[in-house]
């Protein structure tokens, strides 16, 4: 009996690409890589560089996003 057919692999993390980034933000990639660069954003670094592109956890996303709604309700 092969064991190793019956045990479920990891889950990975699912990634973004930069397009449907740009799609969920309504902001072109230019402004994302803006937000890399500014310290004051802290938009979340790219998890995995393939071919030269850019890809994003989801969960890490997910996560700058819920401090970011923080902090628009902190101010509000």
């Amino acid at each position: 009996m092969n064991t190793a057919a019956n045990t479920a692999a990891p889950a990975l993390d699912e990634l973004v690409g930069r397009r449907p980034l740009e799609r969920r933000y309504g902001r072109c990639g230019r402004t994302i890589a803006r937000w890399l660069e500014d310290p004051r954003v802290a938009f979340p670094k790219p998890a995995m560089l393939i071919n030269g592109r850019r890809y994003w956890s989801l969960k890490a996303i997910e996560a700058w996003e819920r401090e970011q709604a923080a902090k628009v309700s902190e101010v509000a």
